[in-house]
């Protein structure tokens, strides 16, 4: 279960860094790579909720280890 939970913050982490990237080339005038970066993050963000409604995970639950995992100095990259 806790390898289910780790694999379901990975997937929300990652969806937050696609939509960042979408918004980024949206901004900067790239309309059709703002676009695939916006469908990969809703395909993550759709792979997230169906690990969290097959294992009974809760959002809150995943928002914390998110936020947890944030703010722990030896999960960031140098």
């Amino acid at each position: 279960m806790e390898k289910a939970f780790q694999v379901c913050v990975l997937l929300f982490n990652q969806a937050n860094e696609y939509q960042l990237t979408a918004k980024l080339y949206d901004s900067l005038g790239y309309k059709g790579q703002a676009k695939r970066y916006a469908h990969k993050a809703e395909a993550f963000n759709e792979s997230a909720y169906i690990v969290r409604s097959c294992l009974g995970i809760s959002f809150s639950d995943v928002i914390e280890a998110v936020s947890a995992a944030e703010a722990c100095p030896e999960n960031k990259e140098n």
